[in-house]
């Protein structure tokens, strides 16, 4: 990777802060960032802090949506066997488990169906038609998966199958010839936010047939799951996002299901501390472990079941299979980087292009996101499948993958997803053609500085402006994640004392600056050769956001650090 830039944001509207600090009596710093976010008055900033359920949007205003809850209500009515189609990932595993659980509260005939990754692959499958047609299923509805099936969709209907499709991800030019379809980025959508997750689109489906029953008992005890398919989506946890994520945290936090204390228990932590980095860094890999190595079926059982002895036996199943996948991972990654590193021309690649017959396909997006992650570059990594090449892709900001792909579909069996990860097989003699076509596209149209890794800084701070006022007001920013991150400072001239690295170069350490009587713990990964641990009297410029830590029932901030540079 090449050397990281520090990007400072000095942008923002003087009288807008000065009013954000009159009104709000927010610390100066803090109320900088809002102006830097696109905050104008005072009701909007209130709004964001105090997240309210009436803030969502009508689910009627989703087009299909109104057809989808009449046709449901039907099948339902007349004893009509529904099957929910989900996918093996965290967010489609919710989708499914929300349909379901709801589903029975109306005491509806309904299962799940869930590829296995191995045999059938992502998406809408001819094997999954087949069970619905052999068990008497009448009704389809796929959640997180299922716009780009067209092909599956004309087969299901031909049989006599109805079908409601349910996504979230970007459609191709043609649409599936389902009997509904409710997606908020469709091109004909009016939906006024764009960016909900699969298990998101489910929620708003509950909630529009819950509307139509005139249903008074609460929805919302599903929102702990539209949560965790939330955070581990990475979608934007910003206008509806935010309100749902919210409440889903409240909801673990005060009441937390029995699948997802068992699963928090296990990965040891304190669900009345649920966050959504636990969510992604704890629940998620859990969940999604199964699944990519084959079978979903536990994580399903685990959300939708309330047998707190059988949770707990699955948590640990889930939790073996987080363990097998991440000596997967290791391996694979080690593979890969050895292909990049021993030949040249990979290595200058604006893209990496990878396959390997014995490749596990289940963990080609975690091993993806590692190289992204390690060279600053996007990349596809491919399995053999079935004699055709298939894997996964992600990206970094300013290389679109869906529409890199668009550019390549005559060397393309299949491609779905998003600008930043999206799945795709080809022909195995057809790779060597992609890769040259992907580099030279990139060549020609991405200039150089897009793979220099920016860190976005959003203020200069002192030490002595962290006082617990600050901290109070800077966590009513949170939920943070993707289009409201947690907010990254810059403080200059800093000292460490007592620092303790390991073989894994993080370290852990205090820091103290002049004229601050306060010293912060502080951690940083894969920084520990950046500090002059011979030369305690050297001074540094850090960037880092603010975390906290527990020690003996005590919480206390810990500066988490992104950066480290010696002060000039």
């Amino acid at each position: 990777m090449k050397n990281i830039e520090w990007v400072t944001n000095n942008t923002f509207n003087e009288d807008i802060v000065k009013l954000f600090i009159n009104e709000l009596r927010l610390p100066s710093v803090l109320a900088k960032i809002l102006v830097q976010r696109g905050f104008t008055d005072v009701n909007q900033v209130r709004k964001f802090f105090h997240p309210d359920l009436q803030h969502l949007y009508d689910p009627f205003l989703l087009e299909g949506m109104d057809e989808a809850a009449k046709l449901i209500i039907s099948e339902i009515t007349n004893n009509h066997k529904i099957l929910v189609y989900g996918d093996y990932d965290v967010d489609g595993i919710c989708a499914a488990a929300i349909l379901k659980l709801f589903f029975r509260k109306l005491n509806a005939f309904v299962d799940i169906y869930i590829p296995n990754r191995l045999e059938e692959g992502y998406g809408v499958s001819k094997n999954g038609i087949d069970y619905a047609l052999q068990n008497n299923f009448s009704l389809i509805i796929t959640v997180d998966c299922g716009i780009t099936a067209i092909e599956e969709v004309d087969y299901a209907r031909s049989k006599g199958l109805k079908v409601i499709i349910s996504d979230h991800h970007q459609p191709k030019d043609i649409l599936p010839n389902a009997d509904v379809l409710i997606n908020p980025v469709l091109p004909y959508s009016k939906y006024p936010f764009k960016s909900l997750s699969g298990a998101g689109v489910a929620f708003k489906l509950i909630q529009a047939i819950a509307k139509k029953l005139g249903m008074t008992n609460d929805i919302t005890e599903y929102l702990d799951l539209v949560a965790i398919a939330t955070a581990a989506d990475i979608v934007p946890l910003n206008n509806e996002n935010r309100v749902l994520v919210h409440y889903g945290l409240e909801n673990i936090r005060n009441n937390p299901r029995p699948g997802v204390k068992a699963i928090l228990n296990k990965a040891s932590i304190n669900y009345e501390e649920i966050s959504v980095t636990n969510i992604v860094f704890a629940i998620a890999p859990r969940i999604n472990a199964v699944g990519r190595l084959g079978n979903a079926l536990p994580s399903i059982d685990i959300l939708t079941s309330n047998d707190e002895d059988y949770v707990v036996t699955l948590a640990e199943e889930l939790n073996q299979g987080n363990l097998q996948r991440r000596q997967l991972d290791k391996q694979i990654m080690e593979e890969a980087v050895k292909i990049i590193e021993e030949n040249e021309l990979n290595k200058n690649n604006y893209i990496f292009v990878l396959h390997n017959d014995k490749w596990h396909q289940g963990v080609n997006g975690i091993v993806a996101s590692r190289l992204v992650e390690k060279y600053y570059k996007p990349a596809i990594m491919l399995s053999t499948v079935d004699g055709l090449a298939k894997g996964s892709a992600r990206s970094i900001p300013g290389i679109n993958l869906f529409e890199l792909f668009k550019t390549c579909e005559d060397l393309l069996t299949e491609f779905g997803g998003h600008a930043a990860a999206a799945g795709v097989s080809l022909k195995i003699e057809n790779i060597p053609l992609l890769n040259e076509r992907l580099n030279e596209i990139l060549a020609s149209t991405v200039s150089e500085d897009v793979f220099v890794k920016k860190i976005n800084i959003d203020s200069i701070i002192q030490f002595k402006d962290i006082t617990p006022k600050f901290l109070k007001y800077l966590d009513m920013f949170a939920p943070f994640g993707p289009s409201n991150m947690r907010p990254v400072f810059l403080c200059e001239n800093v000292k460490f004392t007592k620092i303790r690295s390991n073989p894994n170069n993080h370290f852990i350490a205090y820091c103290t600056q002049e004229n601050c009587k306060t010293t912060f713990e502080a951690t940083g990964y894969s920084l520990a050769d950046k500090l002059t641990i011979d030369n305690l009297d050297a001074t540094y410029d850090i960037v880092f956001s603010i975390g906290y830590v527990t020690k003996d029932t005590v919480v206390t901030p810990q500066l988490n650090i992104k950066d480290i540079r010696l002060h000039k």
